[in-house]
């Protein structure tokens, strides 16, 4: 059923409408997609009560924000996406959120990259028999991050002059599914970034550094997957 604007009992009878003005990211044709793809139920009028996803207290999505709130904490949907992959709250910039938020909108198939899934088979039947599961899961999250990050020219293995930073706190829960035990931790990420890099199938992106960084943390790295027969992407 369509999710619609609904009272939470203890808020009285007035209704709220959701913000639909051309600062809202929103729509009500996206909602009901957005929200299976999220584990929400449909059923439930917004601002009324359901178990919650994350510690099972008692959760609502406020209407005016589509936020999802559980206690005290307030996640917007892109966020709570990636919390439920295993993102980490404090990693949550704004830049993060709106790559979650275009990662939403594809497996909910509300964005169109006709070319990823296609891929994503080409590659692994020609150049990855020898991944193991964790392995193929990194790199096709990658792939559709590349996807998402170069738009509708992408190509896989095309002349990329930034490359992508493959945070590894960032891609462990990029590469991992909703469930706990389908997570992929940072550690495990980084690994197989660096057999992805032995391979071949990554390569290092040099970055020209203007001055040192002001961070004791080592400077972040860029990648670039590597060219691969045009066919693949056709």
């Amino acid at each position: 059923m369509t999710p619609v604007p609904g009272d939470r009992p203890r808020r009285g009878r007035s209704r709220v409408k959701i913000d639909l003005s051309h600062r809202s990211r929103w729509r009500i044709a996206d909602l009901v997609p957005l929200f299976h793809q999220l584990g929400l139920p449909t059923d439930v009028g917004l601002g009324q009560d359901f178990p919650g996803l994350l510690d099972g207290r008692a959760a609502f999505v406020e209407p005016e924000r589509m936020a999802y709130v559980e206690g005290r904490l307030r996640l917007t949907l892109p966020e709570l996406y990636a919390v439920r992959h295993g993102q980490e709250r404090d990693d949550l910039t704004s830049a993060v959120e709106a790559v979650w938020f275009d990662r939403l909108r594809f497996d909910a198939g509300r964005l169109d990259l006709p070319r990823v899934r296609r891929v994503h088979e080409r590659w692994r039947a020609a150049r990855t028999a020898e991944l193991t599961d964790n392995q193929r899961r990194v790199l096709d999250s990658i792939i559709l991050l590349d996807a998402l990050h170069r738009g509708a020219t992408w190509r896989p293995g095309t002349p990329d002059e930034t490359g992508m930073m493959l945070a590894r706190r960032f891609l462990g829960p990029w590469a991992s599914d909703p469930r706990p035990d389908r997570h992929i931790s940072p550690k495990t990420a980084e690994r197989c970034v660096q057999h992805l890099l032995a391979l071949g199938l990554l390569a290092e992106v040099p970055q020209v550094r203007e001055a040192e960084p002001v961070s004791r943390h080592r400077a972040p790295r860029f990648y670039r997957l590597t060219a691969c027969p045009v066919e693949m992407a056709a």
